[in-house]
């Protein structure tokens, strides 16, 4: 934005939310994402799976490297006092 003609005239507004209230504090599989997810939408491991495969291949079509093998569950967030999230990825 630095090199933005009119950069005086932006405001800028961080709106929080969360994505999902009726994520458990502690989820029935805390180390593994992909369980994880087939848990909460009823699907198997390898539905699960796929459908992240299907997002790293998207990922790497716009120069992105996405490792969901090393996401974290919510249990392994931080969590403040607001139920507000910060995702941790190693």
């Amino acid at each position: 934005m630095s090199q933005f003609a009119n950069k005086d005239q932006i405001e800028i507004e961080w709106k929080s939310f969360q994505l999902d209230p009726s994520i458990p504090e502690v989820p029935k599989y805390q180390d593994n994402v992909f369980m994880y997810l087939a848990d909460r939408k009823g699907m198997t491991i390898e539905q699960s799976k796929k459908m992240h495969e299907q997002v790293v291949e998207y990922a790497q079509s716009v120069g992105l490297d996405y490792h969901f093998e090393k996401a974290k569950t919510p249990i392994e967030c931080i969590f403040d006092e607001d139920k507000e999230y910060l995702f941790h990825f190693d």
